[in-house]
């Protein structure tokens, strides 16, 4: 590019030589010379007035020196190394020469200048009116301008504010000015100024007050008596209108001089922005003060070995608070107000609390009673449930003289206090209780809840634990409600058969099969006073009871059911199905006898799992002997058969035998072991079977109570006396005259003597005994009396002429003539 331009410039030259020109010739032209070219970046520039700028132009392959020129130095000017200052507003034009050297010819470039005004700006205070507190300053700054300038501020009457370089407003005195803010201008941008008005307001009012009007302070002492309030932050001083009465330092602690009153002021000091605030009192100065203490009762009560701590309360004064005992043989105690018991009586205790500066002395006193320890809560538990009562045992208490007993159809345990006994449904307390102790008259199948307390004279125990429990009759009803002649025959009702100075009542006049309430009140259903409920696989009471069992039925239609729950024992009995597991033809040897039970449990029949072979007193419950063939209740035992079923008891004396019931006749058997028989199982507890001596109680008269079945048995057999019965002989009679002789009797003076039935006689065959099956540490039998009529009829089609007895031997129900046979006689009666 470079030899282009020098060929050129060669040319032009040449021809410029070659044909000469009016400004130069050849004259002129002294050596060979190039042609060269500048310039500047752009053909215009525009620039704010008083500002500078380098404006260089560039080019040019000569050594020339560049120089440069302005057309109007009153709009711009130029220095020599190119920088421009824009003077004025207007127009210029700025031309750069670079001279000529030796090789390169002179060459020029012109830029056109505009120089225009500086730029407005514009600056705001936040707020076109201020207020401040005289005395207090503000500082106030505007927002705004674009330059760089520096803010100044003036007032416009610095008597009422003035205004610092860095906008901070002192207010001098009240009144109002104008504030102006002026922004110097700059390279760029012209002056700007903003103004605000400035409002001088007086300080704010401000209120303190005491806590109290008054005060009182004893001679010699001090108290701080201060005020409070008012939202500045002055300094609060005080000062006593009479300090020969009371004086008060600028903490505010009044000190009691002399007796009087004096006035105390506050001032709280102002401050920037609030006034001078004042508040007065009236300071009393007294002598010592009254001052009571208490404590929280005027009579405790403990007893021996207990402690507690009994402390006085209350008093204004300071001092500290002592205990004595006037008798340390009944209490002691310390310091604290620890009160130990120690022996029987009654005292009287003092507390003093001493004299302070401010308060006198003070005192108070207490009587205290120490009673005996009380004894520890009984550990009690159900004996015997029995008919219509509760026999509950527990151990004898150290030092206890008495004990109480407590009950109600509710749970007592949950009461605060036993003096709240009364409102719980049934409830009853009976003092001076002995274990083991019988509640008697209670209402079967209704749960009891009982709790004993021990006591030491007046002092009582805590509640012992509670018992829950439900007394059941042991015994059902024969089922006899016919009655029988004295010598033959058997009557189509209860007809009153046997006269002999009066009726002479039987069986069917007697128990519940008497009572012609039974049938309204049972529970189920059942013949006779018989009273079952029918109940599912699962332990539930089937919906419908009066239905007819079927192998195909169901609960639902009341056509099936599993189980059969006794309403009079509580016990509930397994039913037999033609197959299966309770098939009526499964059966075994008395060996193998708990087969069953073992299966059933695991089965969780009805919901239970405690199946079991039963006693033979439990299973002959279920004996109607008012039929035979099958001698059980058919509706409510449907599949049974008038055959043997084995019982938990072995025979005592005859190893090879065990008890069965025979439910043809309805009687107890002795089969040999090895016989194949079915099992009836029973679920649930009975305490009729257990023929432990402390189930029956020696009245002392000659007479015994059992505590299970709810009977009074005379303790001899007729014609039998003294502490071993063994005085005078046996009186045998036939069957009606059993029945006379009893109902004649008034032995220990009661006239409701009767024979027993055949079930009632029933509970005294000890089957663990033999020869005779009996207690005999409850029942003396020392002439080995064994037979004993009963006052149930055989209800036989023929013959028509037996009556039971019972074969104290081995325990047999033994059918015999009613006049062919004379028997001993067992006097009973009901035990209410």
């Amino acid at each position: 590019m470079n030899i282009l331009k020098s060929g050129f410039g060669f040319f032009l030259m040449t021809l410029l030589v070659g044909c000469g020109g009016s400004e130069s010739g050849p004259s002129e032209l002294t050596s060979f010379t190039n042609l060269q070219t500048i310039s500047f970046e752009s053909d215009t520039y525009t620039l704010i007035v008083g500002n500078t700028e380098t404006l260089e132009a560039s080019g040019g392959s000569g050594t020339g020196a560049m120089s440069y020129e302005s057309t109007d130095e009153a709009v711009v000017s130029v220095t020599q190394s190119g920088v421009i200052t824009a003077n004025s507003v207007g127009t210029a034009t700025i031309t750069a020469t670079k001279a000529a050297d030796n090789l390169y010819s002179a060459a020029s470039a012109t830029i056109a200048i505009t120089v225009t005004p500086k730029i407005e700006q514009n600056i705001a205070f936040p707020s076109d009116t201020y207020s401040v507190i005289v005395t207090n300053q503000i500082t106030i700054i505007p927002t705004g301008g674009e330059g760089d300038g520096a803010v100044s501020f003036t007032s416009s009457d610095d008597s009422i504010a003035t205004v610092s370089s860095d906008g901070v407003v002192t207010a001098i005195s009240l009144g109002t000015v104008t504030i102006t803010a002026t922004k110097a201008a700059d390279s760029t941008y012209d002056e700007a100024t903003a103004q605000t008005s400035v409002t001088v307001t007086p300080k704010l009012s401000q209120s303190i007050t005491f806590g109290e009007q008054s005060y009182t302070v004893v001679i010699g002492n001090s108290q701080s008596v201060l005020a409070s309030g008012g939202p500045g932050i002055g300094q609060i001083s005080y000062v006593s209108s009479d300090p020969s009465i009371a004086t008060i330092s600028g903490a505010g602690l009044v000190t009691g001089v002399a007796i009087g009153s004096v006035t105390i002021t506050a001032i709280k000091a102002a401050d920037s922005t609030y006034e001078e605030a004042s508040a007065t009192t009236t300071v009393n100065v007294s002598d010592l003060l009254e001052q009571t203490i208490s404590f929280s009762s005027s009579d405790y009560t403990l007893t021996v070995n207990e402690t507690q701590t009994i402390t006085a309360s209350g008093g204004e004064g300071t001092g500290q608070i002592t205990y004595s005992s006037a008798d340390e043989s009944v209490v002691t105690i310390n310091g604290s107000g620890f009160v130990s018991a120690v022996g029987v009586g009654s005292t009287t205790i003092t507390a003093v609390k001493a004299a302070d500066p401010v308060y006198a002395e003070a005192f108070v006193t207490a009587s205290v009673t120490v009673e005996p320890a009380p004894p520890d809560a009984p550990v009690i538990s159900v004996v015997w449930t029995g008919n219509g009562r509760l026999t509950i045992g527990w151990a004898d208490v150290t030092d206890a003289t008495s004990y109480s007993l407590f009950y109600a159809t509710e749970s007592i345990a949950a009461l605060d206090d036993l003096a709240n006994l009364e409102s719980l449904n049934g409830a009853a307390t009976v003092l001076d209780v002995t274990s083991n102790y019988t509640l008697t008259d209670l209402e079967n199948n209704t749960q009891y809840f009982l709790v004993v307390t021990a006591l030491t004279g007046s002092v009582e125990s805590p509640i012992s634990n509670e018992l829950a429990s439900t007394p059941l009759n042991p015994l059902n009803d024969t089922g006899i409600t016919v009655s029988g002649n004295g010598t033959s025959g058997i009557n189509a009702t209860c007809t009153k058969a046997i006269q002999n100075g009066g009726h002479v009542p039987q069986d069917c006049d007697q128990g519940r099969d008497a009572d012609t309430t039974i049938a309204a009140s049972k529970v189920g259903t059942g013949v006779a006073a018989f009273d079952y409920t029918k109940l599912g696989s699962d332990g539930s009471e089937i919906p419908v009871q009066n239905g007819t069992w079927s192998e195909s039925g169901t609960e639902a239609d009341g056509t099936h059911w599993s189980c059969v729950r006794d309403n009079v024992t509580g016990l509930v009995w397994e039913i037999k199905t033609p197959t299966g597991t309770h098939s009526f033809n499964n059966k075994g040897t008395w060996q193998n006898r708990n087969t069953l039970a073992d299966t059933t449990n695991a089965e969780g029949l009805c919901g239970l799992t405690n199946w079991r072979v039963p006693s033979l007193t439990e299973l002959l419950t279920i004996v109607n002997n008012g039929r035979q063939n099958p001698a059980f209740d058919v509706p409510r035992f449907p599949n049974g058969k008038s055959q043997s079923y084995w019982t938990s008891n072995p025979v005592s004396g005859v190893g090879t035998n065990a008890w069965t019931v025979n439910f043809f006749a309805g009687i107890g058997n002795s089969k040999a072991k090895t016989s194949n028989f079915q099992v009836r199982l029973v679920s649930g507890d009975y305490a009729a079977s257990q023929f432990d001596a402390a189930r029956f109680v020696d009245n002392g008269d000659g007479t015994v109570s059992d505590v299970v079945t709810g009977l009074m048995w005379k303790r001899c057999p007729e014609g039998l006396s003294g502490e071993d019965c063994s005085n005078g002989s046996a009186s045998t009679l036939v069957w009606g005259g059993s029945m006379k002789a009893a109902r004649d009797s008034t032995y220990a003076g009661y006239d409701d003597w009767r024979l027993p039935n055949m079930k009632e006689m029933q509970t005294l065959v000890d089957v663990t005994k033999n020869n005779p099956a009996l207690n005999t540490s409850v029942f003396p039998n020392p002439n080995n009396v064994l037979n004993y009529w009963t006052s149930s009829l055989a209800k036989k089609t023929s013959p028509v002429t037996q009556s039971y007895r019972i074969n104290f031997q081995r325990g047999l129900s033994e059918f015999k003539v009613r006049t062919g046979s004379q028997n001993a006689q067992w006097l009973v009666r009901d035990d209410i």
